[in-house]
This record gives C-alpha cells, sequence and structure tokens, in this order.
C-alpha cells in the first residue's frame, strides 16, 4: 500500500472516530455552550473594557465576545452540524434509524450486535447507518470520513 493512501485513510478514520466522540458529548457539548453564552451575556458591564472612541457599549462587547470566541464558534459549529444531521435522520421516516443514534452513543448499553439485534435490523444496515450519520455530519463540517 502506498504511504499517500494509507495516510488518508488514517485521517479520514481519525475524522470518523472524532465525529463519534462529539455525537457522545453532544448534549455534554450542548450544555457547556449554552452555559458560557448566558455568562457572557450576563457578565456585569463593570468588566468591560472601554473602547477609545467613547464610553463603552456593554451589549456590543457581549457581541463581539459571542462571535470572536474561537471555541464557542467551533463548538457551535460542531453541535449544528450534529443538530443537521439529526434533522435528516428524523425526516427520513424510519424511526430505527433514530433509535440507533441514541443507542450507540448516548444510552451505551448495548454493543453494536446488540443494537442490531435490538431493532430487529441486520449488521449491514447497522453499520450503513451508523457510516450514513457520521457522513452528514462530516459533510456539514466539511470533514472527509
Amino acid at each position: 500500500m502506498n504511504t499517500k493512501n494509507h495516510k488518508d485513510r488514517a485521517r479520514k478514520r481519525a475524522a470518523f472516530e472524532l465525529i463519534e466522540r462529539e455525537v457522545e458529548s453532544y448534549h455534554e457539548l450542548k450544555k457547556w455552550l449554552d452555559e458560557e453564552k448566558m455568562a457572557i451575556i450576563e457578565s456585569s458591564p463593570s468588566s468591560e473594557v472601554a473602547v477609545q472612541s467613547g464610553p463603552c457599549d456593554p451589549t456590543a462587547s457581549k457581541a463581539i465576545k459571542l462571535c470572536s470566541s474561537k471555541t464557542i464558534i467551533e463548538i457551535e459549529r460542531r453541535v449544528k452540524a450534529i443538530e443537521y444531521a439529526l434533522d435528516v435522520v428524523k425526516r427520513s421516516g424510519e424511526a430505527n434509524w433514530m433509535r440507533l443514534i441514541e443507542l450507540k452513543y448516548w444510552d451505551n448499553k448495548l454493543t453494536n450486535a446488540g443494537i442490531a439485534a435490538e431493532l430487529h435490523i441486520s449488521r449491514a444496515t447497522f453499520h450503513r447507518w451508523r457510516r450514513k450519520f457520521v457522513e452528514l455530519v462530516a459533510e456539514y463540517l466539511g470533514w472527509e470520513v
């Protein structure tokens, strides 16, 4: 196998695994994001730095903080990507697909084979739906998996 192909496959696999970890922590990420935004919004004006051209506008300063935090921007982008994929799954009309996401990423009680058995789907369908869901998240983020 050529080194470039091997590195490309390794990079795509790492992206796939990262997306799965992000989906697993989706609820915690969303909660953290909401808390961080509220902390900025509810921060006291006294902590704001005055603008050179005049008195500080607390609302504008808070908006700038919300829009300039690289961490908030990236976490929000990842949360939106997951929500986009969840919306596609919900609109698909395939209730078992949504249930697969819940069991695989948030319930953590069954193996992959156990999830397939629970949903009365083949292992191939399990893996196809899982991959498609991760691909939807990756597509939104502009990543290759």
